[in-house]
């Protein structure tokens, strides 16, 4: 970096330009590309496509999701071998769900698993009202990748339509196919699970991998805005599926809401098979 210029105030002034033309070079070499298709009129402070200050924010909220659930509480992760597998599918979306039992379930597990490159890591369906009301937190959470989803806005609603051109692009998408944190007293899944995740399903025909979290409603109770420590999370990745391969069917009717629906009942029982190993107080007779 070459500085053209004898006054020391100017030169202070040209070495910052220099540095943050450096980092916005950077930056635009590790996000991806903005998506196809214009999506400004979902949310007002949402934006999809990347910006300078995004490496800074991954690094920052990565790390801090890293130092909070393996530096003051501990994680266990069983199957992560299956998590590793998912991303050499070549081409093909990859949908990961999972139980939601507390505000940041998602970043904090995602970071913990390792996958914080912009580009690689997931699009997170994420909740309009909590996360996209003001300007400042649409930069945040667009920076994490986080779609504005609308509460009662219903299946067929655009950040759906974004979610499911970026699994039909091939990318990762991360969805809690109950729609919100559960409020079973004893954290268990609530059933039926939203038509969401049988709509991403039946259009994208993506890799789909389940996974079981218990714990979490310790670290981050519902109601509570301060992390705790000293806490264990267990989570468990099951294998995962091919829908395209195992359930042909399903794409020849892939706009039929009935499908969706059998589609979303699958998914429930994906989870629950994993919440029956891992939740304590889960049992077969449960009524759902």
């Amino acid at each position: 970096m070459t500085v053209h210029t004898t006054d020391p105030v100017e030169a202070a002034r040209e070495t910052a330009r220099a540095a943050l033309d450096d980092v916005a070079a950077l930056v635009n070499e590790t996000t991806a590309p903005a998506p196809p298709v214009p999506y400004e009129d979902i949310n007002k402070f949402w934006s999809p496509n990347p910006a300078w200050y995004q490496k800074m924010t991954e690094v920052t909220v990565a790390g801090a999701c890293k130092v909070l659930i393996r530096g003051f509480n501990t994680l266990k992760v069983q199957g992560r071998e299956h998590f590793d597998k998912a991303f050499d599918r070549g081409n093909q979306g990859l949908l990961t769900i999972s139980n939601h039992v507390s505000l940041f379930d998602d970043p904090i597990l995602p970071c913990a698993f390792g996958v914080t490159d912009w580009k690689r890591t997931r699009w997170c369906a994420t909740d309009a009202k909590n996360f996209f009301s003001t300007r400042l937190k649409g930069k945040f959470f667009s920076a994490g990748k986080g779609v504005p989803v609308e509460r009662g806005g219903g299946v067929r609603q655009r950040a759906m339509d974004f979610l499911s051109e970026r699994l039909q692009a091939g990318d990762w998408v991360h969805l809690f196919p109950e729609g919100g944190r559960t409020r079973d007293p004893n954290v268990l899944l609530r059933n039926p699970f939203k038509l969401g995740v049988g709509r991403l399903i039946a259009e994208a025909a993506p890799l789909v991998l389940p996974f079981y979290h218990y714990g979490m409603q310790n670290v981050m109770p519902i109601g509570s805005h301060v992390p705790r420590i000293g806490k264990t999370v267990n989570v468990r990745f099951a294998e995962a599926i091919d829908t395209e391969q195992m359930f042909p069917d399903w794409f020849d009717r892939s706009n039929s809401e009935r499908v969706w629906s059998d589609i979303a009942e699958w998914a429930y029982t994906k989870l629950r098979d994993l919440e029956l190993v891992m939740h304590p107080l889960a049992t077969e007779t449960q009524e759902p």
